[in-house]
């Protein structure tokens, strides 16, 4: 499961970066990383500490990823629960209470909307360092 954000503009600005080359993309990406370790990780690692039952598994298991765009990965499928289940299986069913052919029962929470009072802070952050990585590779830094 996938939750996108669209930003006008933004697939023509990461084309543009990457005429920089390698170096200002790997700091495009080491920046945006920093934008969701602190900013959107503690916004949804918050929201899935609200789902009943299974809350601290997928809270546990929620990291940031080393992308250009501020990205989290949620849920790992390393086995968590005795029953063989990870927080990746999880992460659907405890969202929209639909649980497969799972026997355990599940609430629909749509927990990861309540995460989404992040976007105005970690836009704004992530456009500054969008800001920062072009001014040092304009100037030949």
């Amino acid at each position: 499961m996938a939750v996108d954000v669209r930003i006008e503009g933004m697939n023509a600005v990461l084309r543009a970066l990457n005429s920089f080359g390698k170096e200002a993309n790997a700091e495009l990406r080491d920046e945006a990383q920093r934008v969701a370790d602190k900013i959107m990780v503690p916004h949804y690692k918050r929201a899935a500490m609200k789902i009943p039952t299974y809350g601290e598994f997928i809270s546990n298991d929620i990291r940031s990823r080393r992308d250009r765009v501020p990205a989290v990965k949620i849920g790992m499928r390393t086995p968590k629960l005795s029953g063989g289940a990870s927080p990746q299986i999880l992460r659907y069913p405890t969202y929209s209470g639909d649980p497969g052919n799972s026997p355990a029962p599940f609430t629909p929470t749509k927990w990861m909307l309540h995460a989404k009072g992040y976007k105005p802070e970690a836009m704004e952050a992530y456009g500054d360092a969008i800001d920062r990585v072009v001014k040092k590779w304009n100037r030949g830094i």
